[in-house]
């Protein structure tokens, strides 16, 4: 599957073309490899779109490649007109995988042949690592990779292996490109506070009570020139004046974005119990293990609690919608009104919250409050 993303989105002002890929293994019968060749079909794609822009293949090639080079040796007869200085300035290829298979030996002879390097164990933050991409009973391996023209290495802002996790037995693989705006990202300078929900403390309305009397002069002015300025501009100081001294007495909570952590939002379903959350805990701490101390009996424990940890969330969700079913079926012979309520319910489209409030949105809600009441 091939993604065009726009040229307006990159410093290199071209459009780059990703491709997301998947080689079923030399044994498999789910394509006659005798029929289809992918390779073949990937170069006449590339020869296709390399025209137009830039590209990037990322993809489980279920090729064991160990640490040989994917480069064409340099003949300094043969290739004296050419432009081979990249290859000079290229680190070398690492790979903590050192087996070499047949599909392995396939792909570095098509980036060979189609002018493409692995990024893995070459490019930022997998450079001299080459970590492993595959985790199951049978061992660790190095199936997934990266490929990217050498002269586009520069569009590249870091690329990585991400953790294993529970939903997969590969581990992510992770790249970043130079976007137009990271320029400007880089040099905002985020402020020290914050906006955010006031905590009240019983116990600190004396020190609140003594920064309002502090501040007299300043609430006395601000009600003597009400009648100078508009009513949104008074109320809009007023709040903006009331909420900097509260921060000062109570502080602010701490906003936690969950919805960064894929993770998080599993207690927010209602079918994921207590054992779902055990078997969350065993996993994570048996995964936590393997990474800091990567050997067999490690690596074994931590498949066995990953396929426990979903096999386990796979019969809470199954139990959770049986039982709702049931309760579903047996509203509609005994309360048809409850019934439709809840059927209306599953399907009412949920708006979307926002977690930042200002002060202006503060003053837009009393203005509607002061509108309704007249």
């Amino acid at each position: 599957m091939w993604i065009k993303t726009s040229r307006e989105l990159f410093e290199c002002n071209q459009d780059v073309y990703i491709c997301n890929l998947y080689i079923p293994p030399a044994n498999s019968r789910v394509i006659n490899t005798d029929e289809f060749d992918f390779y073949e079909q990937l170069e006449q794609d590339i020869i296709s779109f390399q025209t137009f822009g830039k590209i990037l293949i990322t993809a489980d090639f279920n090729a064991r490649s160990s640490y040989l080079s994917d480069l064409l040796d340099y003949d300094e007869y043969l290739d004296q007109d050419e432009d081979f200085s990249f290859i000079t300035n290229l680190p070398v290829r690492v790979n903590k995988d050192h087996v070499l298979d047949n599909s392995g030996r396939r792909l570095l002879s098509f980036c060979q042949t189609s002018q493409l390097i692995i990024a893995n164990g070459r490019l930022h933050s997998d450079c001299n690592i080459g970590e492993f991409t595959y985790c199951s009973h049978a061992g660790l391996s190095t199936v997934d990779y990266l490929l990217v023209n050498p002269n586009d290495i520069h569009i590249l802002s870091d690329f990585r292996i991400l953790e294993f996790n529970e939903h997969s037995d590969h581990a992510p693989l992770c790249f970043v490109l130079k976007s137009k705006s990271l320029t400007r990202v880089q040099q905002y300078k985020f402020p020290e506070k914050h906006e955010g929900p006031i905590k009240y403390d019983d116990a600190k309305s004396t020190i609140f009570r003594s920064q309002l009397m502090n501040n007299y002069e300043d609430l006395r002015n601000m009600t003597e020139n009400i009648n100078n300025e508009s009513i949104d501009s008074a109320v809009k100081n007023f709040t903006s004046f009331m909420y900097e001294k509260g921060c000062q007495s109570f502080g602010t909570k701490c906003v936690h974005t969950h919805d960064l952590n894929p993770e998080a939002n599993y207690a927010r379903n209602e079918w994921f119990d207590k054992q779902c959350q055990e078997a969350k805990t065993e996993f994570k701490t048996a995964r936590n293990t393997f990474l800091r101390h990567k050997n067999d009996p490690n690596r074994l424990h931590f498949v066995k609690t990953r396929t426990k940890y979903n096999h386990v969330k796979r019969r809470a969700k199954f139990k959770y919608q049986q039982k709702e079913g049931e309760n579903i079926s047996n509203m509609a012979k005994t309360a048809p009104k409850s019934f439709w309520k809840e059927i209306k319910k599953k399907y009412k489209k949920k708006a979307k919250k926002s977690n930042s409030l200002t002060v202006d949105d503060f003053l837009n809600h009393l203005r509607k409050c002061t509108v309704t009441q007249t």
